[in-house]
Parts: structure tokens; sequence; C-alpha cells
């Protein structure tokens, strides 16, 4: 149990013959024995490190009716030991375990209510005074704030009702000013993406062009020149209720090389499943055995968005693609257009290494050829969000504004992938291969892969050397195959390609695999079952926690 004067899980002393004991398959139901080996972990991991499996045998214990694993489930939440920190939860097992006969379930619950009781009479305090002090400041300063959005005199205010019809006037406004100097990021777009949170924003006294705007209020403004954007732009950054402001800019899919044709790679069959599998990156991170494990398993079906180029489904594959957005043609595309080959190739890589098993590819145009405004992708991201998707996978990213390890930009990106993870979507995102001439950098200036709420993901061959183009950082969790991936490509082909773009979509498969079993899991909880199972390469700035090992989820 716990142990408040030392802050360290104190468990009982097992010897090792008890131990695999506890570990026989016919002991997989037995509450007393899944306790045993969750209290021996706990007592030897470090506060939150490599505890996922000694949770999962607790809670289960704890479900069999063991009031003793009820209680110490009571224990981890109130402490914040292997798992998050919730009184709410604390409460909810120290519930039960006094309801299976155990009394200090009961003490430990009836102190946590008083807890509770002071803390409401704290807030309820707080609650009067920021109530009279909201009095004051209304009595001296009541004009309101402005309802909706008000625009200049000169300016088109366009309010669409529905996404797809946003999207449409986002296309129409961007076919209207981006010629190709804006394309190739020569010049700048003049456009700014903003989202505000209150009844209403004034940008009256900005002579925007055009403005658009939906019921969340997220704006996409217009202007005819750099200097006028720029000007709005550092008002914005300084008015209240900002909740991201930022010019919209271009970037290109990231670079990769190609290794060669897929039949200068041998297939894989898998000893487990007899599955054909043409990445080796299967093999190389148990993922097949995982697999066979998970057929044999109830699972929930599982969806991906690929938020790419789009994918161009074939015959092989076809069942395992669904309709999706395309934010070129809103209206009428489906997202299996592939002018590029990146997303069918990213996409297939999650297909090859979920064969056989619920999981489903959501197209998410967000590219025409290699290139794409951040508006596109934030469209793409938001359509993803909106339909319920459990991973997204972002091979993509570019240069960004923060400067530091660790340092959010504040823009638009970091914004909506928090929502996400709000949402409880699995986030995935390439470490990004480099700067121009492929060396590698730091991922704190590099846009999603600085991002925390996301899996990064670095890049290895299959001798597990990083490749010579991943970037490093305290951002990089994981270490996945990039290097000669072998992988579908427009027109029914197959392609080998190196990239980090193509060691992201082994993690989201491997995410997928976990949501199957473990719909309920967090993203958070995701990621930490993942970074837990890793083979630790030495160097966490370049390889993160390591390479996962997907076997050990299935006992291997």
């Amino acid at each position: 149990m716990y142990n408040r004067q030392w802050k360290a899980w104190e468990s009982g002393s097992y010897d090792e013959a008890l131990l695999l004991w506890c570990r026989e398959p016919f002991n997989r139901e037995n509450p007393q024995a899944l306790y045993t080996l969750a209290d021996a972990a706990l007592g030897k991991a470090g506060k939150g490190r490599e505890t996922a499996d000694a949770v999962y045998h607790m809670e289960k214990a704890a479900n069999l009716g063991l009031a003793q694993a009820a209680l110490a489930m009571g224990q981890m939440f109130q402490y914040g030991w292997a798992v998050h920190r919730s009184w709410k939860m604390a409460g909810v097992w120290y519930e039960k375990a006094a309801a299976l006969g155990s009394a200090e379930a009961a003490d430990h619950l009836a102190r946590l209510r008083k807890a509770r009781r002071r803390r409401i009479l704290t807030g309820c305090a707080g609650v009067l005074g920021a109530a009279v002090l909201a009095f004051a400041l209304y009595l001296f300063y009541p004009k309101a704030p402005p309802e909706g959005v008000l625009v200049h005199e000169d300016t088109e205010l366009i309010t669409p009702v529905t996404f797809e019809e946003f999207s449409q006037a986002l296309g129409d406004l961007i076919g209207q000013y981006d010629d190709e100097l804006v394309v190739s990021g020569q010049r700048s777009t003049n456009r700014l993406l903003l989202k505000f949170e209150g009844p209403g924003i004034d940008l009256s006294r900005f002579p925007a062009a055009t403005v658009i705007a939906d019921e969340e209020n997220y704006l996409v403004i217009q202007f005819e020149t750099e200097e006028e954007a720029q000007a709005c732009l550092e008002a914005l950054r300084s008015m209240d209720g900002i909740l991201f402001a930022d010019m919209d800019s271009y970037q290109n899919t990231p670079d990769r090389s190609t290794s060669g044709t897929a039949s200068q790679n041998v297939p894989y069959q898998s000893p487990y499943s007899g599955i054909v599998y043409y990445t080796w990156g299967v093999e190389y991170l148990g993922m097949d055995q995982l697999a066979a494990w998970l057929m044999e398993q109830p699972t929930t079906p599982v969806t991906v968005a690929v938020v790419d180029t789009g994918v161009e489904p074939c015959q092989e594959n076809a069942h395992r693609i669904l309709e999706g957005f395309d934010a070129f043609f809103p209206t009428t595309g489906n997202g299996w257009t592939d002018q590029d080959g990146h997303g069918t190739h990213v996409a297939g890589t999650i297909i090859d290494c979920t064969w056989d098993l619920d999981v489903s590819i959501l197209p998410v145009r967000v590219f025409e050829n290699d290139s794409t405004a951040d508006s596109y992708i934030l469209q793409g991201l938001r359509y993803a969000m909106d339909m319920g998707v459990d991973v997204i996978n972002m091979s993509l990213g570019g240069v960004c504004d923060a400067t530091a390890p660790g340092e959010q930009c504040g823009g638009p990106f970091d914004y909506i992938l928090q929502e996400a993870f709000d949402q409880g979507i699995t986030v995935v995102v390439s470490a990004g291969n480099g700067d121009e001439n492929a060396n590698p950098i730091d991922t704190c200036g590099y846009c999603p892969a600085h991002n925390e709420s996301c899996i990064v993901v670095a890049a290895c061959d299959d001798n597990g050397d990083l490749g010579y183009f991943s970037n490093y950082g305290e951002s990089v969790d994981v270490t996945a195959p990039g290097v000669n991936v072998i992988s579908y490509f427009p027109g029914g082909t197959f392609q080998a390609l190196d990239g980090t773009s193509m060691a992201a979509p082994h993690i989201s498969a491997l995410a997928a695999m976990l949501k199957l079993y473990l719909p309920d899991k967090t993203p958070a909880q995701i990621e930490k079952y993942i970074t837990d199972y890793c083979v630790d390469m030495g160097d966490s700035l370049r390889y993160g926690e390591g390479i996962p090992w997907a076997a050990y989820f299935a006992g291997e």
C-alpha cells in the first residue's frame, strides 16, 4: 500500500516462486494472484514508470471483488501513483472497497468527504467574493462586449452554416488570392487565422477584404496587403479572449527519398498468423504477434484519420478505406484522390500493420500535389475531430515560432491539437526530416512535432540506427521504422520510401491496435502504454523512450 511518510509504494515481500505461480495462465482470473503481481510491480517501479501492467492487474483484481485491490486503487488515485491523481476516482474505489468489507477504505472515504466539504466552503467564499468584485466592475465598466463579429464597413462578412459551406468559402477565398508566389512562400498570404472566446469580437477598425466566420468563433480574415494583415495580427495578440491568432502560410509534404521498388524487397509472412506483410516494421516491432493475439480477443472498431495528400484505394485495400474529406473539393470529394503518393503510402502502412483487424482509414486530403495552406490542414483536423476518429496520423510539418525545448508556439495547431487530446483522440506526428539540406534540427522549432500532447516519432533503419535525416529534441517520444519502408502507392503499385513520415504510421497502427482492445483509454494512457514498452536505445533526445516492442502487450 502507499506509504505517505515515504511517499512511495510499500509492497509486501514476495519470493520469485510465488510470483512465477501468480503468472501461470490458470491464475488470470485469480484476484489474489493478480493483486500480488500488481503490488510487487508497484513496489519496484518508480512513480508512473513502467506500471501499465500493474494498473491493469490491480484494476482487474478489484473488479473481481478483492477489497484489498479496490483499496489499493483508491490509494493510487488519491496520491497519483501509476495513474493520474483524482480524488473523484479515489472516492469511487474507496466506496467499492468499503462495500466489499474494507474498514480502512471506509476511513479513507470519510476523510476524503471531509476534505471535500472544506473545499466547497472555501470555493463558495471565493465565488461570493468574485461576485462582489464582478458587480463592482459592472458598476464602473458597464459597457458590454460586442455580440457576433463586427467588421469594417468595406469588409465582406461570410457566415457559413455548415462545415462544407465554410470549407467551400475558404477554398474560393484561397483560389482568389493565392497565386504562385504565395503558394511557393515568396509572398505572404495576407490572411489571418483567428479563434476567440466570448459573445463576439470587434474588427471594425481593420479594413479586411473578407472575413469568414463560423458559429464556433473561428475566423479566416483576408487582407489586401501584408502591412494591414500584420497590423491586425499585432492588435489581436494583445486583446483578451484570443485563443489563437496567426498568419496563414504554406508548407510542403516532408521530403522523402525513394529506397527502391517492392520487387527489391521480400515481404514477411508471419509465423503467428500466416499473414503476409509488406513493411519490415511489422516484424521489427513485433506487431504481428500483437495482431495474432488481438484476433482472439473481443475488440471495438477503430478509425484512423490520415491527414495528408489523400489516399488512393486499390483492389486489395479498398474495403479498409472510408469515404473522407477533400479540402479542395469539400462538397464532392471523398479523399480518394492522391496526386503525390505520400498519403497513400502512409495510410498503406497503417493498413498493412493491421490486417484482419477492425481498423479503418479515414482519408483527409489537405495537400494538393505536395503543397497546402495551414488553413486547409486545420479544416482537415476539424473534420477528423467532428467525425469522432480514434487516432489521427500527421506525417507533415514545418518550421514554427517555438524556440525553446518544450515551448508551445501558441498558434492554431497547438490549440486544435489540444482540443483533439481533450476529446480523447490520440494524435501521432512525424518528428520531421531536418532542414532544407536534410540536416536534423531540434523539434522545438518544428510544428507540430514540438507539441507535447502528440506522440512524436523519429525514424530508424532495420539495424536500429537513426535515419540521417531524423529530427531530435525533448518532444520526441519513440522511434519506429522509417527507412526503406514498403507500402502502397497510387496506380496499384508499391514503393519503398524513407522519412519520419514513414515511421509515424507504424505508431499510429500500434495506437489503433491498443484502442481496439482498450477503447476507453485516454491519449495519455495510450502514449504511456507505448512508451513503457520500448527498447531503450540510450539517447532520449534522438530516440525518445526507444523503439516499441508490441509483442509485450501479448505477453511475449
